[in-house]
């Protein structure tokens, strides 16, 4: 199922796209935050009042990210998780839970890399690729998927790509890992049928981050979505019933 993008903000107008958020009070766990499209989603979910979890591979990626949130009367922590190792994402996960005693949502940024390698790569290749596309996805999502079921507010989104349905030898193991975090997804909408959680793909061409807004290159990107639009898709979410997310695609062109 494909669903038009609402971009709900607070206090606005009347029917479904005045609904308002019920971010505040929810832990919500961003990872690949210190990627491209990282900084516009943590800081658009702390300005909503969720405890946003920073989530990356590398600390020094989200420090700042940090710090910039906090400054602005956000609340956030940052945590370095190498999300390929089951263990460690276990171990982690525990923690927070044991922390924050709930998780309302995880934001599953990690990936990237579109167009390498291609169709006549090593086969070798494609173990990093699966590794940071489909492995991480499915180490955070089984280490938070109970806690994200036994809330009222439960919310999960992979931000995908549309080279997932649109395979070419150029993007060919891109293409495919996308292709099985998708369906992981799928998988885990599933399991999610009779709760009030939701897992949602939300699929787009590429990303615009504001150095490249800066350069005013962003005309040679068709059909890219700024990493700030994202981020208010993302947000509303939780402005959307599990009835109408779970198992939905969120299809984003600019």
């Amino acid at each position: 199922m494909w669903l038009a993008p609402e971009h709900p903000e607070e206090g606005s107008g009347a029917g479904p796209r005045a609904r308002r958020s019920s971010l505040p009070g929810a832990v919500v766990v961003v990872t690949g935050a210190g990627g491209t499209a990282g900084p516009a989603v943590v800081e658009r979910l702390a300005a909503r009042g969720a405890f946003v979890v920073a989530v990356d591979a590398e600390e020094s990626r989200i420090a700042p990210l940090v710090d910039a949130v906090l400054a602005a009367g956000g609340r956030c922590a940052g945590r370095a998780v190498d999300l390929v190792d089951e263990a460690a994402t276990f171990s982690w996960a525990s923690s927070l839970v044991d922390q924050c005693d709930h998780v309302d949502g995880l934001i599953h940024l990690v990936g990237g890399a579109d167009g390498m390698p291609d169709i006549d790569a090593a086969p070798s290749d494609w173990d990093w690729m699966q590794a940071l596309v489909v492995r991480t996805l499915q180490n955070a999502s089984l280490a938070l998927r109970e806690h994200l079921q036994a809330s009222d507010r439960g919310r999960l989104a992979v931000v995908s790509s549309l080279a997932a349905g649109r395979p070419t030898a150029r993007n060919a193991y891109y293409a495919s890992a996308q292709a099985a975090a998708e369906a992981w997804v799928l998988a885990l909408a599933d399991s999610f049928r009779g709760t009030m959680a939701a897992a949602t793909v939300v699929s787009l061409r590429g990303l615009l981050s504001p150095s490249i807004l800066r350069a005013r290159t962003a005309a040679n990107l068709p059909g890219f979505v700024e990493v700030d639009a994202l981020a208010r898709v993302l947000e509303g979410l939780w402005s959307r019933s599990a009835d109408e997310l779970n198992g939905a695609r969120i299809r984003l062109d600019r």
